[in-house]
């Protein structure tokens, strides 16, 4: 909606189909004089001069950031910036009516694989003008703008200027709920294709869940769209706007646009139960499903129940296995306790024997020692008692007792060293004790 100046005598048939086709254009139709026109123009100030000297003029212009061009494009038209702002602040729908103007908010209903979208719709009106203003839709009144200027001929020059007014603004409301109608059928031939989905031999539960749950918001989203609608009408019909004419056919026609909206509610209200018996059968499906799988889950429960029974069974017989095994150690154990016992008390009686044994040897020992201490004086004498050998006079005395003791002295400590290196005189206990 940028300015700028547009020359009608100096543009070519192919200009204007391209104006026509470009998504940009704007599109003016006017009766003035008892002659029709109509204009496209991508500047919608192209357009005020025609509208000042027109009786009847009807503007569509598209605006890219709705809320702030909506409001330049009406105010460069004339109205004033309360009611703009005021209808603005709605969400989806408005109605406002300042006497010498006025202004309705409507739902434009856009659907596109089913992604709904409820976009403005803005229609003002004063004196001899219809301002319709919303986002880039250029099939939405395609058709409108194509016969507008054949509609506006056929208006009757005896109607005042406010039926003018009410029947151009009922046939735009009209044309933008057709389209709006026109997107139950998209919704449907989604719904088409989630029927053949659940025709399949194999029904992908997550994604028809996913596709009912999308389709169901999409529903949810167009009803609104059409109550919303139904809420302005019905503030069209019951106010008394000084621009809306009161006579009985144009109540009646907004009457007839109500039952047409209420009657696509009560087809989006059947697709809507279509959808709730799909999520039972889908519900139904997934039951069916997860009871299978229960009986499949429980059917390896089972089997492994029935295994575990059997290990459980080997484990009792290994256990009672080891149970013997352990009975069988036990008395191992006990045996050889006793034999322990047995083997202890031949050790003791052993010990007993080898202490005896010990103090026998070491009297022997001392024994020895002693008779060596007697047998050697003892050999001695019976040696040197053969008189007819030795011949002994008492001066022999000396060195004969002499001979004894020492010959008795040396054997007994000879007797004496030997027992002593052979251990015999050690003290065998102790060392047998320490062993």
């Amino acid at each position: 909606m940028g300015l700028g100046n547009f020359n009608m005598t100096a543009i070519s048939r192919t200009q204007i189909n391209h104006l026509k086709n470009n998504q940009n254009t704007s599109y003016c139709a006017y009766i003035s004089k008892n002659k029709a026109g109509s204009l496209f123009s991508s500047n919608i100030q192209d357009f005020i001069s025609i509208i000042e000297n027109s009786e009847l003029s009807w503007v569509d212009c598209f605006a890219d950031d709705f809320g702030g061009n909506a409001l330049t494009a009406a105010l460069m038209f004339g109205f004033s910036d309360s009611l703009v702002s005021e209808l603005l602040n709605n969400k989806i729908s408005g109605y406002e009516d300042l006497e010498t103007e006025m202004g309705l908010l409507l739902p434009k209903i856009i659907v596109k694989d089913l992604d709904i979208s409820l976009n403005p719709l803005l229609i003002l009106i004063k004196d001899n003008l219809i301002l319709s203003i919303h986002e880039h839709d250029t099939k939405r009144f395609k058709n409108l703008r194509r016969y507008a200027e054949s509609y506006f001929k056929r208006l009757s020059k005896n109607n005042p200027k406010n039926e003018w007014l009410s029947h151009t603004l009922l046939r735009i409301i009209d044309e933008n709920n057709t389209k709006n109608f026109e997107k139950l059928q998209y919704i449907e031939e989604g719904s088409d294709d989630l029927t053949n989905d659940l025709k399949g031999d194999t029904v992908d539960s997550k994604h028809i869940t996913d596709q009912i749950y999308q389709m169901k918001q999409t529903m949810l989203k167009y009803s609104s769209g059409l109550w919303a609608t139904i809420d302005v009408l019905a503030e069209l019909r019951s106010g008394d706007a000084e621009l809306v004419a009161e006579s009985s056919h144009i109540l009646e026609k907004i009457g007839y646009s109500i039952d047409d909206i209420n009657r696509q509610l009560g087809l989006a209200e059947h697709l809507t139960e279509v959808l709730a018996s799909s999520m039972e059968c889908i519900q139904s499906i997934n039951n069916n499903l997860l009871q299978d799988k229960n009986n499949l889950l429980q059917e390896k429960n089972n089997i492994l129940q029935d295994r575990n029974n059997l290990l459980q069974q080997r484990n009792n017989d290994l256990q009672e296995y080891s149970n013997q095994l352990q009975e069988y150690n036990n008395k191992l154990q006990e045996n050889n306790n006793h034999l322990q016992e047995a083997n202890n008390i031949i050790s003791e009686k052993n010990n007993s024997l080898t202490i005896a044994n010990n103090r026998l040897t070491k009297l022997a020992a001392f024994l020895s020692i002693i008779a060596t201490g007697f047998v050697i004086p003892n050999t001695i004498a019976t040696v040197l008692s053969q008189t007819n050998i030795f011949t002994f006079n008492p001066t022999d005395a000396l060195w004969y007792i002499t001979l004894i003791f020492t010959s008795t002295i040396i054997g007994t400590f000879l007797a004496y060293k030997w027992s002593k290196q052979t251990g015999l005189l050690d003290n065998t206990d102790n060392h047998r004790n320490n062993k």
